[in-house]
């Protein structure tokens, strides 16, 4: 208790104000806690330097009708520069205009300026407390992206049965994560037979107070120790999930997971998007063999240039994949300009009836040959991260070697 109190009794506090009353009032109110330090220029980028040299707790950013505009910029480029700041506004009574900004804004917290210094130092030593408490002793978890274009069950088969398999081989100090935020929203559950109540609304509003013992509680588990984060079932428009809260959860979660597979199929582009791919360390994108299925990953693909400033390469898994049949999987992934990773069966029997139990075809049909393209494909990119390149090229040739010599499992 006392190194907390502590801790919090050391901190510096980045103020970005003209009035040097402002400064002084905050100086008044919280020299307890720590120093003031004024920033010479209300420009993010500066601001931003201001918090690394002075490693400061939180940024206090004055408001009022006149700045207004000036000052949702700059929380707004901060939010990119920094998406795990916290920040504070503060001002004469606000409106219900600027209340809602800051809403917007994801700045939940607002104190008036002229407050006493005991209440001000109460509220700001509230905040600090609430800050994310994120394992440091850890390296950031392993992340998975699957993206797809069409909405369906496909990106949820795939993405599940890649978290299930994960969950088998990782240690048990550290789980693995399914965060599902493809459409329509809770696909995945349907294999797990889980009906969560905790949501990923629920943990991008709570995120402040991520620890242990919530992720280990509030968290819905599978038997097989996998921890599930799921939208909301039933859900089919766009999430408007805000970049900067997905940036903070995705930060939030790595701390805690060994490996994060996150599955994005059907859901609408947008900044979201970029977020999950910018952390991602395996990025996949599903696609039928059809030609619409092509067009639409096509144009998914094109959206993703709008968003992200640098789209960064993907590997192309092909579903319900028949050698026999065009366009074949390597046409595919040029017309996409996605270097391909992966086919896998079609397996529709053993699909429908796992869908329809509501089982995973671990427990259907483990032996099922699209649990052994999909093991393949997940150990591939496991080994492709954890061995020289020439190991990985010579496992490779081997394997295709292998699958050569067996067409028919495609063709299942």
């Amino acid at each position: 208790m006392y190194s907390d109190q502590q801790q919090i009794q050391d901190q510096h506090f980045v103020v970005v104000t003209e009035r040097r009353d402002h400064v002084q009032w905050l100086n008044s109110a919280l020299g307890s806690l720590g120093e003031v330090v004024v920033a010479d220029e209300d420009v993010a980028g500066r601001v931003a330097q201001l918090v690394d040299a002075t490693s400061a707790a939180l940024v206090l950013v004055h408001f009022d009708s006149d700045q207004l505009q000036k000052r949702q910029c700059l929380v707004e480029e901060l939010y990119q520069l920094k998406p795990m700041l916290g920040i504070v506004a503060f001002g004469d009574e606000p409106n219900q205009q600027l209340l809602l900004a800051l809403m917007r804004m994801g700045v939940r917290d607002f104190i008036p300026v002229g407050a006493p210094a005991r209440e001000v130092e109460a509220q700001v030593s509230r905040i600090l407390s609430q800050k994310p408490n994120f394992d440091t002793e850890v390296s950031g978890g392993e992340l998975y992206a699957l993206l797809c274009a069409r909405p369906g069950v496909d990106s949820a088969t795939l993405a599940v049965h890649m978290a299930l398999k994960l969950a088998r081989l990782a240690e048990s100090t550290r789980s693995v994560l399914l965060l599902d935020l493809g459409i329509p929203g809770g696909d995945c559950l349907h294999f797990l037979d889980l009906k969560p109540s905790y949501t990923v609304f629920d943990a991008i509003r709570g995120v402040r107070r991520f620890d242990s013992q919530l992720v280990n509680t509030a968290f819905a588990r599978h038997k097989d120790g996998l921890a599930v984060l799921s939208l909301p079932q039933g859900l089919v428009t766009s999430t408007g999930i805000n970049a900067a809260d997905a940036a903070v959860l995705l930060d939030a979660l790595s701390s805690y997971f060994a490996h994060v597979v996150v599955n994005l199929g059907g859901m609408p582009v947008s900044e979201l998007h970029c977020q999950v791919l910018k952390r991602a360390r395996h990025k996949l994108v599903l696609a039928e063999q059809s030609v619409y299925s092509v067009e639409s990953t096509r144009r998914m693909l094109e959206s993703l240039s709008d968003y992200c400033k640098k789209v960064p390469e993907m590997s192309l898994v092909v579903d319900r994949y028949m050698r026999r049949l065009g366009p074949d999987a390597v046409t595919m992934g040029q017309m996409m300009g996605l270097s391909l990773g992966a086919t896998l069966p079609a397996s529709g029997l053993a699909r429908f009836k796992a869908v329809n139990a509501g089982y995973s075809l671990y427990q259907m049909a483990p032996r099922d040959p699209y649990i052994k393209a999909m093991e393949q494909l997940l150990d591939d990119l496991r080994f492709s991260t954890s061995s020289s390149p020439v190991a990985g090229w010579f496992k490779r040739l081997i394997r295709r070697g292998v699958s050569t010599s067996n067409p028919s499992s495609e063709l299942t």
